[in-house]
């Protein structure tokens, strides 16, 4: 069941050419469950069910004006994401192995705080030049479980537990650019940006050693 929510905010100036911008938004859903037989088998022969449900805060607030020779952005930005995951395999192989059943189970909170900034400036009437930045830090926290089922999917055995997980990564990302209006209907540009993609923590592992990685 997909249950989204988002909402935003108006400009509003703050001194004449300078707006302010809040954005606010909120997504909530949950898919109870997925499943699928993996292999296409005549038998069964492996089964994977999943229960996923989020809930994403986010808030922006963003500067933004533009002045003679100068447009520029600035704002600072949160989001706070909530995930809870649930995977149970059925493995059943061919006698005379014996079927496998496990339930793996993850929850992870994330924070994501940001500032940045950026600025073009129209160097002559043909030519512009671009520089921003951005400051980041983003932080995890969570916990990891894993268990063994009968085949009626009820746990059994505690394979391990893995709790008070966290991790966290911070920097900076740079910006820069210059565009060239060589005509009416011409128009060149370069540019060169960093990004930044935070992994987290592995879930629903079979190996404790890999459900603490990050």
């Amino acid at each position: 069941n997909l249950v989204p929510r988002t909402g935003s905010g108006s400009p509003r100036g703050v001194r004449p050419g300078i707006a302010l911008h809040a954005i606010t938004g909120y997504r909530a859903y949950k898919d109870d469950p997925t499943v699928a037989d993996i292999g296409g088998q005549a038998t069964l022969r492996y089964l994977l069910s999943q229960t996923v449900a989020q809930k994403v805060f986010s808030q922006e607030l963003q500067l933004q004006a533009t002045q003679a020779r100068v447009d520029w952005t600035a704002g600072a930005m949160l989001v706070s994401d909530r995930f809870d995951f649930e995977r149970i395999v059925d493995q059943i192989p061919p006698p005379p192995k014996t079927r496998t059943d496990t339930d793996g189970v993850t929850r992870l909170e994330t924070t994501d705080v940001g500032v940045y900034g950026q600025a073009h400036y129209r160097w002559t009437d043909e030519i512009g030049l671009t520089a921003g930045l951005r400051a980041y830090r983003t932080a995890q926290t969570g916990a990891n479980q894993f268990w063994s089922l009968d085949a009626q999917q009820v746990r059994t055995q505690n394979v391990y537990t893995a709790t008070g997980l966290s991790t966290s990564s911070k920097g900076l990302l740079p910006r820069l650019g210059i565009d060239w209006q060589a005509s009416r209907d011409e128009y060149l540009y370069a540019s060169f940006a960093m990004g930044q993609k935070f992994g987290g923590f592995n879930r629903a592992t079979a190996s404790e050693r890999a459900s603490t990685y990050a």
